[in-house]
Order: structure tokens, then C-alpha cells, then sequence
């Protein structure tokens, strides 16, 4: 290959298992990795904001569950009394 690096690797000690030709690497791709952690860091954050709004709203709804049966919890003894009088 012209304009390559010789180099040789191996894999036990004092033997030559094999060569490489080392050329210059293309940075271009290095740099669509860039934007495409830029754009994966944005969506985890949408993600996460978007899971907190959802949280919100079914802590809200069990708040409400939780008043509901509060309710019912008082109310029921003195239904169960009316009825045994009635």
C-alpha cells in the first residue's frame, strides 16, 4: 500500500504472528460520533423530563386514591352502625 506504515504484531513472545499496513485514519467519521452524542445526550434529557412530568401525574392521582379511601374509611362505620339501628 503506498503512503502505509509497515508493523508487525504478535501474539507469543520472539514470534511474528502477523503484519499490518498502518495508514492515516479518516476523521470525519470521529466527528459525525460528536454530533451523535450531542443529539443522544439531548433525547436522554427530553426523556427525563418527560418521565418526571408523568410521575408528577400519577403521584397525583394516587393523592387523590389516597383521599378517596380516607373518605370511605371514615364514612363506612358510620354506615354499617345506621344500618344495624335502622
Amino acid at each position: 500500500m503506498e503512503g502505509a506504515f509497515r508493523a508487525t504484531y504478535r501474539v507469543k513472545p520472539n514470534r511474528i504472528a502477523g503484519q499490518a499496513n498502518l495508514v492515516a485514519a479518516d476523521n470525519s467519521a470521529a466527528n459525525n460520533l460528536v454530533a451523535a452524542s450531542a443529539v443522544n445526550s439531548l433525547i436522554g434529557v427530553a426523556a427525563m423530563v418527560v418521565g418526571q412530568y408523568y410521575m408528577t401525574q400519577i403521584n397525583g392521582q394516587l393523592d387523590r386514591i389516597n383521599d378517596y379511601d380516607a373518605k370511605q374509611k371514615a364514612i363506612f362505620p358510620a354506615t354499617c352502625f345506621a344500618n344495624l339501628h335502622y
